[in-house]
């Protein structure tokens, strides 16, 4: 009787096992890659702005510091001359682009053959960006760049720390429901390569290639821009919203490039107003990003929504953050799939639902004006003390400002004003600078103000809303006896 309870035992055990096996195998591995930082690393040589992070700020300064002798290497100049000269033909997602469409192997780098190459040197294909020619000489520097930095022993002596982020990230990946994946887009969960990259700071890419065949393959690479007191890359719910919306890339792309020239009318409607394109063309999106990137961000929502993976109040923030990016629409559109998840039976998966969203970013355009800019004004200085244009005592000791809203009080500036010949900066108590409240910003003075002298500033132009919207600009001048 014994023998058969042990039996027993040991086969829940066993079938145990076997479903943690199972489940583990269904999730991806997190893993830094090589390719990945030495393309990163020669493109922040260039000192493009957008390129040149400073965080992780402790391996940042290994990179520079390792590097920094290699600014004027022939890989450098050729980036420069051939890539960032031509930076709005390319975007910066060439980067990461670059990086996966390569091997190192014991006998160089080499392009891949996993895969269809986003850039093909045996093709002379506009859709390339870059000639066939210079593919070939862009691989022929970047192996000189390989072995004159001697880049392996830099990535080596840096294994621990990449281990470490590898480890932390992969917490979270093993958080992912990929059920929902295949219940959302009717197709099998399948993430290829979750490849982390330091070197891309904050920047973030989803990476889908094809092979000969047409199987599809799907990659993200994920910036870490933090990390602890000790040094060490870490991982929070954020980053979490992160990892979900890249892997959503992965599967709405394919479908929303299907279905551009459906929605690409109603895109470039929409991109035309002010408020949608200032905003948008901040954050290096165009038109087409109303379709691709607004609604695959709706869709990484979505799973938000299912999975209660925001407290309702955080999840509201998030909302707002999204319409203050540009998709002023975001929080109607998400309200919207309501009716998606409600009609299952009409809409057995997303893209079935595509109609109804063009149909939804229609009624957009038509009720931009008496609805969604209305309600979307930027925050604005309603009051100030002094008034503007006014006279006031040389005894003035602080200036206030009323904001409309809410504010981010986690900043503190003031610029001089615009067109400012004979303005006066103020003399601000830079040391004290203060917020009231959330809408009342406090300039102190250091010093008394001098008599029948005009004084003016500027807004800084960082200064936001708790949604990081902009504030609009506010120069105010006044005079004193």
């Amino acid at each position: 009787m014994e023998n058969k309870s042990q039996t027993f035992i040991n086969a829940i055990v066993f079938l145990f096992l076997c479903t943690v096996m199972s489940c583990a195998l269904c999730q991806p591995v997190a893993r830094v890659d090589e390719r990945f930082e030495l393309t990163s690393i020669a493109f922040r040589l260039t000192n493009e702005d957008i390129l040149v992070h400073s965080e992780p700020a402790n391996y940042m300064e290994d990179i520079d510091r390792y590097f920094s002798q290699y600014k004027n290497h022939e890989l450098v100049d050729f980036i420069k001359s051939h890539i960032i000269a031509h930076g709005d033909k390319y975007g910066f997602s060439i980067v990461s682009g670059l990086a996966a469409d390569v091997e190192i192997t014991p006998k160089g780098i080499v392009y891949t053959d996993k895969w269809n190459l986003a850039y093909d040197p045996d093709k002379n294909d506009p859709q390339n960006c870059l000639t066939h020619e210079e593919l070939k000489e862009y691989l022929r520097l970047l192996n000189n760049f390989y072995k004159d930095t001697k880049f392996h022993s830099f990535y080596e002596q840096h294994r621990d720390f990449y281990h470490v982020a590898e480890m932390n990230m992969q917490e979270w990946v093993n958080q992912i429901d990929t059920a929902w994946f295949s219940e959302f887009f009717g197709k099998p969960f399948r993430m290829d390569n979750i490849w982390l990259v330091p070197a891309n700071g904050e920047h973030n890419f989803g990476i889908t290639r094809y092979n000969a065949e047409g199987e599809q393959f799907y990659n993200i690479a994920l910036g870490c821009p933090s990390i602890d007191a000790l040094g060490n890359i870490i991982f929070d719910l954020p980053d979490f919203g992160v990892l979900l919306h890249e892997i959503c890339h992965n599967y709405t792309l394919p479908i929303l490039m299907s279905a551009l020239s459906d929605f690409r009318p109603i895109c470039d409607t929409l991109f035309q107003y002010d408020d949608v394109m200032s905003a948008l063309t901040r954050w290096h999106y165009g038109a087409v990003s109303i379709s691709t990137e607004g609604i695959n961000r709706l869709c990484e929502f979505c799973y938000y929504k299912t999975h209660q993976t925001f407290e309702p109040e955080e999840l509201k923030l998030r909302v707002k953050s999204q319409e203050y990016t540009g998709f002023i629409w975001f929080g109607e559109m998400l309200e919207f799939m309501n009716n998606f998840s409600s009609h299952r039976d009409l809409y057995p998966y997303f893209d079935s639902f595509l109609p109804q969203l063009k149909g939804f970013l229609q009624q957009v355009a038509a009720n931009m004006y008496s609805y969604y800019i209305p309600n979307m004004r930027r925050p604005m200085v309603v009051s100030t003390f002094p008034a503007n244009g006014t006279v006031v005592d040389t005894t003035l000791s602080e200036v206030v400002i009323v904001f409309s809203e809410s504010m981010f009080t986690g900043l503190y500036w003031t610029n001089y004003p615009q067109d400012s010949a004979g303005v006066q900066p103020l003399p601000v108590d830079f040391d004290n600078l203060c917020w009231k409240d959330e809408r009342t910003y406090v300039i102190p003075l250091s010093e008394p103000l001098k008599p029948h002298t005009a004084y003016g500033f500027s807004l800084a132009p960082n200064l936001t809303n708790i949604y990081r919207y902009r504030a609009a600009p506010y120069d105010l001048i006044f005079e004193t006896k």
